[in-house]
């Protein structure tokens, strides 16, 4: 490197290094391409130290997307890192790999490789089609992503349910074979219609002779009304006598049932004021240590106010003390000779102190607080479980007191056991009468007899009469169920149906969306690719049209990327030429292969709406009167608020100083950038 030291300052219009081959003009473009892309020409960066010297420099400012970038670096021959860089956006600092992932995240080399054309960079012919592409990558990045997601999310709930209706179909065809085994058969009557009617003709003529027997047997009233009458004195009795011995039993039971209350209210009482004491002692001693914890923490608040306090004013005591050391405020760059450094730093170890004193102070209480706290911690849940336990032995004792009353308002009916005797002697006499009238309706028992067996034949035809009824009735029931049965089978078969219909309507719904995705995904974006192919073609003749009137580009599309083919006459082709009618740019000439490339630049500045473009010796292979006509249209092009041109011919200046309204010119001189006024 030959450059001492360069600060340049591009402007809005055209900035113009102009000198003789050799004199390090390209160090400029080096050193941003260092920046923006990470590129470097030389093997390593130790090669862009100046010979003699240790360490290079290089500073950059820039606007990005209206943000401002600051680059910083720094290349050092001696110990430490070789190089080292900071780049500051959006106020924030970025180093090393850091500056690596923003320059990525922010797409710099990308849109830089674009505006900077350098000496050694490979022009647009010897560039593969895949290496062409690269540089198209993020025009032809169509993204119909969100719009293939909806489709596909579309699909899928389509999908989801076609499942879904299917499901129910196989579900309600589970469900028909179900029902259609659920359809009953109706059970055989075991007996014609006939049979059926002579049961109950001979059910009735027995009914007949049972009343005829039992009317027999009422024309004895008397006889059976006594006995009757002596049945229901002897129930009575034994009744009576029943009652009494369950009152006895009940009135032994109640007196160990009171004895029971009155020891079980003793032991209750007696827990409950122990847990009355319990718990008294332990909310006092809860109520001081919450106190103290309340206290403590005041305590802590206060003495960390006061830290914060000594620290900001150990802070301005530090900094003004380092100033005063430095000799010079880093700020306004006055003397500080006035200030009394001894006495800032006496200052300064006096707040040192105080602070250490007060942090101790506050990590012993700290150390109190965390136990009084954890002292409270413990003691709110015993209080909790011996209120509770209050509570319930509180209520334990009330209800005792209550069974207590209860108990206490059950009486024994003591008279009823004195009239035990007195019945047992009644029930003797009344057992002996019912004894007596038994002898006497003794001959009656063939009355008796006869509806005995009349009863028994009854019971048979009525079994008979009701099985045929039963089956008769769950006949009508079976009918009832199978029609029910045969309806809900019916409306699931209308299900299916409709099923079946909606699965036609989601088929079709699927079809189309299926195609629509192959039309957006595919076709459209290869649409796309081609129309964004003939607007960069069309913007690339535009510029070389303006040197070379006969020439035109074409520009094709595929797989291994984008191929350029040209042809010198234009007219003589048409402007519908195919490719077999055109030259592969590799057999451009040299200047024709330098005015492509800049096309090639100018089209995807336009297409990327880039307002910036760095050409270093771009026309080394054209005459004067060519690089004259190259440089009048690039200064032409409205779309470039900056130029910055590397050239050694001086009618490129001469040009430049006739045409552009706004200019700044350098050139090299010993080391150094001189402006030319």
């Amino acid at each position: 490197m030959a450059i001492n030291e360069a600060e340049l300052d591009f402007i809005d219009g055209v900035t113009l290094i102009c000198g003789e081959n050799g004199t390090s003009k390209s160090a400029i473009i080096d050193a941003i391409a260092i920046c923006l892309t990470e590129y470097r020409r030389a093997d390593t960066f130790l090669d862009y130290i100046q010979k003699g010297k240790t360490n290079a420099y290089i500073k950059l400012w820039a606007v990005y997307n209206g943000e401002e970038l600051f680059f910083d670096m720094s290349i050092n021959k001696e110990k430490g890192a070789t190089f080292q860089r900071t780049i500051t956006y959006q106020n924030k600092p970025y180093s090393m790999a850091q500056a690596s992932d923003l320059i990525n995240s922010l797409d710099l080399s990308y849109y830089s490789n674009i505006i900077l054309s350098m000496q050694d960079a490979e022009d647009i012919t010897k560039l593969s089609p895949a290496q062409r592409a690269n540089y198209l990558q993020k025009l032809l990045n169509f993204d119909f992503s969100e719009y293939v997601k909806k489709i596909d999310d579309e699909l899928n709930q389509l999908e989801s349910q076609k499942t879904y209706n299917e499901t129910q179909i196989t579900f309600k065809k589970n469900e028909i074979n179900t029902r259609q085994g659920e359809i009953k058969k109706p059970e055989e009557l075991p007996y014609k219609k006939r049979e059926y009617d002579s049961f109950v003709e001979r059910k009735n003529k027995i009914i007949e002779s049972i009343n005829e027997q039992q009317q027999n047997i009422i024309n004895m009233a008397d006889q059976l009304k006594k006995k009757d009458e002596l049945s229901m004195q002897r129930t009575k009795l034994e009744l009576e006598i029943n009652n009494i011995v369950e009152i006895e039993k009940k009135s032994k039971e109640h007196e160990e049932y009171i004895a029971n209350l009155a020891e079980k209210y003793k032991h209750c009482g007696a827990e409950l004021q122990a847990i009355e004491f319990e718990l008294k002692q332990i909310r006092t001693k809860h109520d001081t240590d919450h106190k103290l914890y309340r206290t403590l923490d005041e305590e802590i608040k206060k003495l960390n106010e006061e830290i914060i306090k000594i620290i900001e004013r150990l802070r301005i005591t530090t900094k003004i003390r380092g100033i005063a050391e430095q000799g010079t405020c880093p700020e306004c760059r006055q003397e500080t000779k006035d200030i009394d450094v001894e006495q800032w730093k006496k200052k300064e170890e006096s707040l040192t102190t105080e602070k250490y004193a007060a942090e101790k102070t506050r990590e012993h209480l700290q150390k109190d607080y965390y136990e009084v706290q954890n002292e409270v911690s413990k003691s709110s849940p015993k209080i909790l479980e011996l209120e509770k336990r209050f509570s319930i032995k509180t209520e334990e004792l009330k209800k005792i007191k209550l069974d207590q009353a209860s108990a206490a308002l059950l009486t024994i009916d003591g008279e009823k056991i004195l009239q035990k005797a007195q019945f047992q002697e009644l029930l003797a006499d009344v057992r002996k009468q019912l004894s007596e009238l038994e002898t006497e309706l003794t001959k009656e028992k063939n009355y008796s007899d006869v509806i005995k067996e009349l009863r028994k034949e009854e019971l048979e035809i009525t079994t008979k009469i009701s099985k045929y009824d039963e089956i008769t009735k769950q006949n009508v029931f079976v009918g009832e169920h199978n029609i029910n049965v045969e309806k809900a089978i019916l409306k699931l078969k209308e299900e299916i149906t409709a099923l079946n219909a909606q699965l036609v309507i989601s088929n079709k719904d699927v079809m189309l969306r299926k195609e629509a995705k192959i039309f957006i995904d595919k076709k459209l974006i290869n649409y796309l690719i081609v129309k964004t192919c003939a607007v960069l073609e069309s913007a690339m003749n535009d510029f070389v049209q303006v040197v070379f009137p006969k020439m035109m580009v074409k520009l094709y599309q595929s797989k291994a990327g984008v191929n350029f083919f040209y042809t010198t006459d234009r007219f003589k082709t048409g402007s519908d030429a195919k490719k077999d009618d055109l030259l592969n740019v590799k057999m451009a000439s040299g200047f024709q292969k330098e005015l492509l490339s800049i096309a090639f630049k100018v089209a995807l500045c336009k297409a990327y709406n880039l307002s910036t473009l760095i050409l270093d010796e771009c026309d080394k292979a054209a005459s004067d009167s060519a690089s004259e006509l190259l440089f009048e249209t690039l200064l032409n092009e409205n779309n470039f608020n900056q130029l910055l041109i590397i050239t050694h011919k001086p009618s490129v200046k001469e040009m430049i100083l006739a045409i552009s309204p706004n200019y700044k010119i350098f050139t090299p001189n010993n080391g150094v950038f001189e402006e030319i006024t």
